[in-house]
């Protein structure tokens, strides 16, 4: 963790992130080398503190993370010091999404969890099949979770089925699958600034949005859920909302 002297430029507005109460405040600010780059807190307490022009000095939790190929830097900020005093007293508290967050087990589940869920629904829309190199990691590491090792193959078109296959059997007790089904329901903040930074990167941002309006029925990202958030990084990652949004005009 790094101590940044920073000059606020621009200040957002609070955003909530996913089911848990968790809320999110992001800014731009400049370093001490002159870099105009993106940071964000889930510390509550710090919110008041971070004005447009103002000169503070940040604790800054920076991590990298890869997405399809493409690597993008969080900037995360745990504590905020003017004159020299700390803004947050105590240890800060860990709020809903950001205290599960944190712990690297459940980052790495998590992570894990969503990348499936996205790759099935990749899948459900045709734009990826199950014998491409996702749909076969995904369909592994779900047989792996529920302890099936192999399973019997789809018969091909036009040849009759000759032996009855039997469904694989999930295990009695398989205590992550409620934990599954629980954390695919809202949009994770990592996927909401994929999805930003993926917008900005491509400049389609009022692309994106008029698609999630006509596809979703959403006009913000953290509406999303889980699942549509990863068919959305999908589509602009393969460069499809622009070829998709003419579709529609047309049509």
């Amino acid at each position: 963790m790094a101590k940044i002297k920073l000059a606020i430029t621009r200040v957002k507005e609070v955003q909530k992130v996913g089911d848990k109460g968790a809320e999110k405040l992001a800014f731009k600010a400049k370093d001490f080398e002159g870099k105009e780059l993106w940071y964000f807190t889930f510390v509550k307490s710090l919110f008041s503190a971070i004005k447009t022009n103002q000169e503070i000095e940040a604790d800054v939790e920076i991590t990298n993370r890869e997405v399809y190929g493409n690597i993008f830097t969080d900037r995360k900020v745990t504590q905020l010091y003017v004159g020299g005093e700390a803004v947050a007293k105590g240890q800060p508290s860990k709020q809903g999404f950001q205290g599960y967050r944190d712990s690297p087990e459940s980052r790495a589940s998590i992570e894990l969890q969503t990348a499936f869920k996205g790759v099935v629904e990749l899948m459900v829309a045709n734009i990826i099949t199950r014998d491409e190199p996702l749909g076969k990691v995904a369909i592994a590491w779900a047989l792996g979770k529920f302890g099936v090792k192999e399973t019997q193959p789809l018969p091909k078109e036009n040849k009759p089925i000759t032996t009855p296959v039997a469904p694989a059997l999930i295990p009695a007790e398989s205590p992550k699958q409620p934990e599954l089904a629980k954390e695919a329901e809202m949009i994770t903040e990592g996927q909401t600034q994929t999805i930003r930074d993926l917008a900005d990167k491509n400049n389609i941002k009022d692309e994106v949005r008029a698609f999630m309006k006509f596809r979703y029925h959403k006009a913000n990202t953290s509406l999303l859920t889980k699942a549509e958030a990863s068919e959305l990084i999908g589509l602009i990652t393969k460069g499809e909302i622009k070829r998709l949004r003419k579709e529609v005009k047309s049509g």
